[in-house]
């Protein structure tokens, strides 16, 4: 399945956002971002661990994410 973003993003704006449509907070938890891209907080935070994705914040176990500079990572560009 294709990530829920915003469609009149910009290329330097891609706005992920969760199932029902709004747009995740700047620093965004594993589950958010998990819900947004359709993959589970295991993958997300498999991603960070292999350097697919880079963590905004991490304090032991708690861990951020900037869901442009996630999308950004991934290739994924505004439709």
């Amino acid at each position: 399945m294709k990530p829920v973003h915003q469609t009149k993003a910009t290329a330097h704006e891609i706005v992920l956002r969760d199932l029902k449509g709004r747009r995740l907070p700047d620093l965004a938890t594993p589950a958010q971002l998990a819900e947004a891209l359709q993959v589970t907080s295991h993958t997300i935070l498999n991603w960070e661990r292999s350097g697919k994705i880079r963590a905004a914040f991490r304090l032991g176990r708690v861990v951020r994410f900037n869901p442009m500079a996630v999308a950004e990572a991934l290739g994924i560009k505004a439709s």
